[in-house]
């Protein structure tokens, strides 16, 4: 088969390099191709960057005499071990023009290399090397500055440590990488080493040294095997000079995950368990033999030349061809031909860039792998392999459904009807035909499994049709296996009862997913038939509090006179709808927990759900029948109202009547605390004054009574009332009017009562002491006409002292007003003779001109002021009807002025006088600095905010 063909997984392409020589070595790693070329001109080694579009090559050359053995490059592309004849090693770096001497493996031919995947630019950190006579040595390579020498003097290799012999076997390759920390007894710094001798592949793994520092970093690995029993490895007998080690990471990070291990037998292919997840006993899993001779018209026997690994396939090089072989199925799935006169040598996989390279002798090829993995997918499928031929569909959902229902074929063929519906229900199968075989072989918990998982298929709204058929088929499948698990359970199987409870969990399972909500809802009447159909009543309440149809929950709870589940049902839900509903039915039967329910709704934080009114409730509290209450019962309505009273602040008076009407019933004391906390301001009380009063007549609760008269300021009916019930209360509430009068007149009657209806004059004489409105005179008329005089004696003594009193307080106030009245006359005629001397050299405290060029005001405090300056001063503090008066009064004085001195004094010049006084009288009261207005006007700043302005912009 050609390389060339379109399509193909692996396409060649010939590297346009030329030749002057023959091709001995060559290596590519990270796109930076290293060969040997041996030819007329020399024996060179060259360096190509491959990722470069150019034609200049690096080269390094070397003595002729010497013979390059084998090429050793690292991943990077960086570092490189030659191998000498004579058993001579040398150390090239990328960035070197030279050689360096590895001195200290002098006399030990390098057959194998390890490299260390967190090698830097200029040091190799710790790597493995294996020599032909079977030693496994550590070390460490850095690279020095450029030398003008060939050959630099200087050792690059920082330490060598031996670590292990292989009993004189050649070390024919090595590989090693770290064991990820998933093991328990592994830590993160953990590796496993692959060595491979000629026969055998021995491994190795352990925890490393946590620090270098000049010593071995896994030797620590090796000490812990003191024989070579110990180790594990895997024999393949045969011809020993065929052994090669090669294996596969996809990137730089991530971890080796296989390996191919060249063999006299053939080529052993396995997987590198680096998690050690199947336990310590080895690091190699799911390891087979690829024979050389398998494939299609394929008789050699003869191994290849060389081989490297890709992820799914080993690349197997022969003297004329390169043969492609899948490590899944071991079948021949790509053939290219070389021409003989080719003479290829070896082939090699870039680990860093993915690329197959090929040497000739004259020419490189190099192939590029082409999506590897397409028909990987099918091999795992043809192996049984579904978990990881799905893996590798790249969701391709025809691949999917190959695969499901290659799978649930299977699992119904072998009887496993369950597991197989899963897989019916992912492909694309017809749902008639399908559900049909589940139907014929009579597995209805197959059929229900496949109706579930397809239920998932769709999506809402737009299969609406299909999975209400769905969901009413399952709901109607459930139905049957708890029926005909019931009816195991009557037969008294304690496993069916078992079953039975497992089995209804489930249904409701079902019947709870959120996916199922809006179908369920739209067809909850017919849900609701279909589970009534089965008379299954426990499921039924279910389905009614799953669709929150809480009103049929608690009804289906009432009729069975489950009241405490039907109030924890209302309380959980909140709906007062609800609330109003069932009250009345539940005050009969739970009145506590009924109130209970309500006033917890009442400390409900939660926004959405609102509150009960309480006026709402009252037809619930009416329910309540209680004719009499045993000694330490609580009215339960009394107590709900009073919750509402107290806590909610409540003031519907429909609210405070009825707890009034049920304090008349119930508890008398209570009613009259009630009253005396509503108060007696007839405004603000919240009850009805009129049916109060109505109500406690009709129960002859006379102190109610008083009190609601009194609220009523009803005074003389109350008064009256209570010289019937208690002279206490009567004279308390005599005290309440505020008009002295009515007071008088109340108090009045309190005498009249104690003397006429208790004659007890000691209690009249009492009356009098308690209010100061009464004399003796006042209640004498109440006393019959035999009654002495000496009764009334001290009364009358004390009342005529009072009345001397009193005259003699008048006549003391009397007097001092008089002497009052003479000091002011005295000090006004005081005022009207006061001078005050102006010189002519006073000036004007406002504008601080000479005071005598014009008119002024000269005040008592020495502050003098024009006429003209003080009204300006004064005017702005007066309101506007003030200052349109005062400018009239200036224009009237001003008139004046003119007129005075060219005719005598008239009847118009009297009114201008009197303009003139009323204008001092508003304008020169007092002294703008030292009176009121001063003071009135502290706050106030000293410019105006026009002035303010004006001053920013003159600074500006």
């Amino acid at each position: 088969m050609s390389g060339q063909m379109e399509g193909a997984m692996f396409q060649r392409t010939t590297i346009p390099i030329s030749f002057t020589g023959d091709v001995t070595h060559l290596k590519v790693c990270n796109g930076f191709l290293l060969y040997v070329m041996v030819g007329r001109e020399g024996k060179v080694i060259r360096r190509v960057n491959m990722l470069v579009k150019t034609e200049e090559k690096d080269e390094v050359e070397f003595g002729r005499d010497d013979e390059i053995v084998d090429v050793f490059l690292d991943p990077t592309g960086d570092h490189a071990i030659i191998v000498m004849s004579f058993d001579v090693n040398y150390y090239l770096h990328r960035l070197s023009k030279s050689l360096k001497q590895i001195s200290k493996f002098n006399g030990k031919k390098i057959t194998a290399v390890a490299w260390n995947p967190d090698c830097a630019l200029r040091y190799t950190g710790p790597i493995l090397v294996g020599t032909n006579k079977g030693v496994l040595y550590e070390t460490s390579l850095v690279a020095s500055e450029d030398s003008k020498f060939r050959i630099a003097s200087s050792a690059p290799e920082q330490y060598v440590k031996q670590l292990y012999v292989f009993g004189g076997l050649q070390v024919s390759g090595i590989a090693f990488g770290r064991v990820s920390p998933g093991h328990r007894k592994l830590q993160s710094n953990s590796y496993f080493i692959l060595v491979v001798t000629p026969g055998r592949l021995y491994q190795f793994y352990g925890t490393a040294a946590s620090t270098i520092e000049g010593s071995s970093l896994l030797l620590p690995i090796f000490e812990q095997y003191q024989d070579i029993q110990d180790i594990q490895y895997i024999d393949l007998p045969g011809d020993n000079s065929v052994c090669q080690l090669h294996t596969f990471q996809r990137s730089p990070e991530s971890p080796i995950t296989s390996f191919a291990w060249m063999a006299s037998p053939g080529i052993l292919c396995g997987k590198i368990d680096h998690t050690v997840s199947s336990g310590a006993d080895s690091i190699i899993l799911n390891h087979k033999l690829v024979h050389y001779e398998q494939g299609i018209n394929d008789t050699m026997a003869d191994p290849p030349k060389s081989v490297a690994l890709t992820e799914f396939h080993v690349l197997m090089l022969f003297e004329n061809r390169l043969k492609v072989v899948s490590t899944l199925n071991e079948q021949t799935v790509w053939d290219d031909q070389f021409d003989p006169r080719d003479n290829v040598q070896n082939i090699w996989r870039d680990p860093r860039k993915g690329n197959i390279w090929i040497n000739a002798k004259r020419g490189v090829y190099r192939y590029k792998v082409v999506n590897e993995s397409r028909n990987v997918w099918r091999i795992y499928l043809n192996m049984g392999e579904y978990d990881r031929a799905r893996a590798h569909c790249q969701s391709d959902a025809e691949k999917l459904d190959m695969i499901s229902r290659q799978q649930a074929n299977k699992l119904f063929d072998s009887g496993k009807y369950e597991d197989s519906a899963q897989y019916y229900a992912q492909t694309k199968m017809s749902f008639e035909e399908t559900t049909l075989k589940f139907i014929q072989a009579k597995k209805e918990v197959a059929l229900r499994i496949y109706l579930e998982r397809k239920l998932q298929c769709y999506n809402m709204p737009e299969d609406m049709v299909q999975v209400t058929m769905l969901v009413t088929w399952l709901v109607e499948i459930w139905l049957n296996h708890l029926g005909q698990a019931a009816d195991a359970m009557e037969l008294q199987n304690d496993s069916a009862a078992h079953d039975l409870e497992v089995m209804q969990e489930e249904f409701r399972l079902f019947l709870s997913k959120k996916s199922l909500r809006t179908c369920l809802a739209e067809n909850k009447s017919m849900i609701y038939n279909l589970i009534a159909s089965h008379g299954n009543v426990d499921d039924l309440v279910f389905f009614a509090d799953l669709m929150k149809d809480y009103e049929k929950v608690i009804s289906h709870q009432l009729q069975n006179n489950n009241f405490e589940p039907a109030i924890e049902q209302l309380q959980a839900v909140g709906d007062v709808r609800l609330v109003y509903k069932f009250s009345p039915l539940l005050m009969q039967h739970k009145p506590a927990a009924t109130v209970d329910l309500w006033k917890s709704l009442y400390s409900n934080q939660d926004p959405s759900k609102a509150r009960p009114d309480p006026k709402k409730l009252i037809p619930s509290l009416v329910q309540y029948g209680v004719t009499k209450l045993a000694p330490g019962q609580t009215h339960e309505a009394i107590r709900f109202l009073e919750f509402c009273i107290r806590s909610l602040k409540n003031q519907d008076q429909a609210i405070h009547n009825y707890l009034i009407s049920l304090y008349a019933d119930f508890d008398a004391d209570r009613l009259l605390q009630y009253l005396k906390v509503q108060g007696q301001d007839a405004e603000s009380v919240n009850y009805d004054l009129k049916y109060a009063l109505r109500l406690c007549s009709e129960k002859r609760l006379y102190k109610a009574c008083i009190h609601i008269y009194s609220t009523m300021g009803l005074y003389s009916e109350a008064v009256n009332l209570a010289l019937e019930v208690d002279l206490s209360l009567a004279k308390e509430n005599a005290h309440k009017p505020s008009d002295d009068e009515e007071r008088k007149k109340l108090w009045l009657d309190i005498a009249r009562h104690v003397v006429e209806k208790q004659q007890n004059i000691d209690d009249a004489m009492k009356v009098l002491k308690e209010c100061d409105l009464l004399k003796i005179e006042d209640i004498l008329p109440f006393f019959p006409d035999f009654v002495t005089i000496d009764k009334f004696k001290e009364a009358i003594t004390k009342s005529l002292a009072e009345y001397n009193e009193h005259i003699t307080s008048l006549k003391a106030d009397m007097e001092e007003t008089t002497k009052s009245a003479d000091q002011i006359r005295q000090q006004i005629q005081d005022f009207r003779i006061k001078s005050g001397v102006v010189r002519t050299t006073d000036k004007c405290s406002l504008c601080s001109y000479p005071l005598v060029t014009r008119s002024f005001y000269l005040f008592p405090c020495q502050h003098k002021f024009h006429s003209d300056c003080l009204v300006a001063e004064v005017l702005p503090t007066l309101n506007s009807h003030m200052r349109v008066k005062v400018e009239d009064l200036q224009r009237r004085v001003a008139s004046r002025e003119d007129t005075y001195s060219v005719t005598s004094v008239s009847s118009t010049a009297l009114t201008q006088l009197s303009a003139k006084a009323e204008l001092d009288e508003l304008v020169a009261t007092e002294c703008i600095f030292c009176g009121d207005q001063m003071i009135r006007t502290i706050d106030e700043p000293f410019i105006t905010a026009e002035e303010y302005e004006e001053a920013l912009d003159s600074w500006s």
